[in-house]
Parts: structure tokens; sequence; C-alpha cells
């Protein structure tokens, strides 16, 4: 009995040892474990939140200096006469004579360098530009366009794409047509295509889709038509290769949008029907740059027949289209079998990029630029050989 009597005062000893050890904890509560998790909780929320102060702090900071900084280098670029000199190539002495000579203008009181323009011009010379060898100058000493402002830019712009246009009247004799074909009176609205005087007599017709934006007929690139040169921005050396070939050609018109045809898509399947399957052509050609290449697969898919029927091959060039899996399967028949697209690579003209993009449903071969806006006029002699052979 004893024996028992002692066991059980152990355990109740030892029961009420671990009690008080239960108090003393909570008498301590640093040490209860509920305490130590909000404790690090807490201060993590600090950390992270002095951190992002910071942050905030030096982007602020950094954001102040930076507006100091450009506000500075405005400030210098007044004094800068080659300020806007983008395609300059004099060496450094000369630009530093330039600077020199225009604060000796400031020093003197004498007015910053005019940026103004005629902002009534009629033509390219009154914004005081010409065209010599198919690039744009300066009529005064023969420099290179030079951007003042967008307002500037546009409307010499418009003037290059007059040139380009006259030119493809007068030595080309392209023929000037509208769209719609009939309009009713002069107040409806119309656009304009150009095809050329053997369009409705000749069996073998080129086809050329310019890509989306600002372009117009007779233009691949309007940058660089103003600052490379013609023969890089337009379709003229188009025209020229395919007439001596005894092509004749069509040039569509898609970004200029009139009730008839609102959109680039409608502006192709317009033309389609209005004019090209009029047309005697037996051997139909079509090069299709960027967006072009939309409007063209967009032709085959609701043409579907009468397309397949007629166009020999189609060239793209770095095009953005792509082909559908709804499409039939004689339009992605046709899509791989007829069609090519040269696109931007930094590997040499007409080397294989892809045999079959799954993505564009084609062949892909370079167009020996890296530069979206001179695959045309890059790939040109590839594109020749691969529509005429």
């Amino acid at each position: 009995k004893k024996g028992k009597m002692s066991a059980k005062k152990r355990k109740s000893n030892k029961m009420e040892d671990e009690d008080q050890q239960k108090r003393e904890k909570l008498r301590y509560p640093l040490f209860h474990p509920l305490f130590i998790f909000n404790f690090c909780q807490f201060l993590v929320r600090t950390i992270v939140i002095s951190v992002k102060e910071w942050f905030m702090m030096s982007t602020y900071t950094k954001t102040e200096e930076s507006k100091k900084d450009d506000k500075q280098e405005k400030e210098e670029r007044r004094d800068d006469i080659s300020a806007d000199d983008d395609d300059d190539d004099e060496d450094e002495p000369k630009q530093l004579s330039k600077r020199s000579l225009t604060s000796q203008m400031v020093a003197q009181g004498s007015s910053s360098p005019d940026t103004s323009y005629n902002e009534d011009a009629k033509c390219l010379a009154d914004l005081g530009y010409c065209f010599k060898e198919g690039k744009i100058q300066t009529i005064k000493d023969g420099s290179k366009f030079k951007f003042i402002d967008q307002a500037h830019y546009d409307l010499l712009s418009d003037f290059v794409l007059l040139e380009i246009q006259n030119i493809m009247r007068k030595e080309y004799n392209m023929v000037e047509a509208t769209v719609p074909v009939k309009p009713k009176d002069q107040s409806d609205a119309s656009t304009n295509i150009f095809h050329s005087p053997d369009f409705d007599s000749n069996d073998k017709l080129l086809v050329l889709i310019c890509g989306s934006g600002a372009v117009r007929a007779g233009q691949w690139a309007r940058s660089l038509c103003v600052n490379d040169s013609l023969e890089m921005g337009s379709v003229l050396p188009y025209l020229k290769k395919f007439h001596e070939e005894g092509y004749a050609s069509i040039v569509l018109n898609p970004n200029a949008r009139v009730p008839a045809a609102p959109s680039p898509e409608y502006h192709g399947l317009y033309v389609w029907d209005n004019y090209i399957n009029k047309s005697p052509a037996k051997e139909i050609i079509i090069v299709a740059h960027s967006y072009g290449g939309i409007i063209t697969v967009n032709l085959l898919r609701q043409r579907e027949d009468q397309f397949t029927e007629r166009v020999k091959r189609v060239a793209f060039t770095d095009s953005v289209h792509s082909a559908s899996r709804q499409m039939s399967k004689q339009c992605s028949s046709f899509l791989a079998k007829n069609t090519c697209n040269w696109v931007t690579s930094n590997k040499p003209l007409d080397t294989l990029v892809s045999d079959l993009s799954s993505h564009q449903g084609c062949k892909q071969v370079s167009a020996g630029t890296k530069t979206h806006e001179y695959t045309s006029a890059i790939s040109l002699p590839s594109v020749f050989t691969y529509l005429t052979e």
C-alpha cells in the first residue's frame, strides 16, 4: 500500500510540476509560440514597408533628377544648330564649330536657328526640297531631310506621295482609276488606284498591295521614301522590272477608306470584283507587303475558286498573315504550294527559314535584311525570279 501511495504521489507531483511550467510560460509570453509567430510577422511587414518607402523615395529622387537633366538638355539643344540632324554625317570638329557659332549668335542677341516652314506650301519646292536621283534633298545646299515636327513631316510626305504618283503617270503611263468605279457625283467619297494602260488587254497581270498605316498607292514605306530613297520605299522598281518583262500592273490603295471600301479587306475585295476579276489576265501574280498579306489571304478565302484558278503565285514580303484552321483544304494547299514569304532575317537573301510554316502555311525565306520596311526592296531580285519562273 505504501508503494502504491508513493507512486500516486510521484505522479501527482509530476502533474503539478507540468502545470507549474505551463503557468510559468503564460507568465512569460515571450516564449509562447503564438507570440513568436506574431512578432515575426510584424517584423516582416515592417521590413517590407520600409523597403517600399525607400524604393519610392529613390524613384522619386531619380525622376526629379531626370527631369532636371531633361530640362538642362533641352536648354542646351536650343543652342545647338545640328540638334535635328538625324542623318548628319559631319565629323565632330564641324559640329563643334557650329555650336560655337550658335553661341556667338546668342551672345550677340541674334534669334535662334529658324525651324519655321511654309504651312501653306503647295508643292515640295515650297518647303525647300526637291528630288535628285530618287532622293529627297534641300534645294539650297543638297542636304538631307531634317525633321522639324510631325505636321511638317506629314505635309512633306504628302508631296512625296504626289511625286511618286506623278512618276507613275508620266514615266510608266499608269492610269488613275477610282474606288468605287463610278462615283455618283462629286460629293460621293472615292479613292484612287492605278493600273497600266494595257490592263484591259494583257494576259499577264502584276498586283501590288501595300501594308497598313499612312502608306498610299505607290508606296511600300513612307519613312523610306523620305529618309532613304524612292528606290527603297516605293513600288517604282517593281513597275519597271515587271513592265519590262511584259506584265500589266495594278496598284491597290487599301488604307484610303471610303464607304464603298470601309476597310483594307473590303478594298481588296472591291478591286478584285470590279477590276482584277474582269481583266483578261490568265496569269495573275501578287506581291503583298506586311498587312497586304492579310488582305491577300482574305481574298483567297472569300473568292476561293476564282483566286485559285487565276492566281499563279503570291510573294509575301514580311507578311503578317496567318493560316486559319478553318481554312479549306483547297486554300491551305494553295498557300503551301503557290506562295512564299520573304521575312526579316540576318541571313543572306533567299536562305531557307522555314520549309512550311505551321503559323502562316507557306514557305519562309530570308529577305536579306533585318528591317521590316526594307524587305520589299531588298528581296525584289528573288521575288521577281520566283514569280516569273
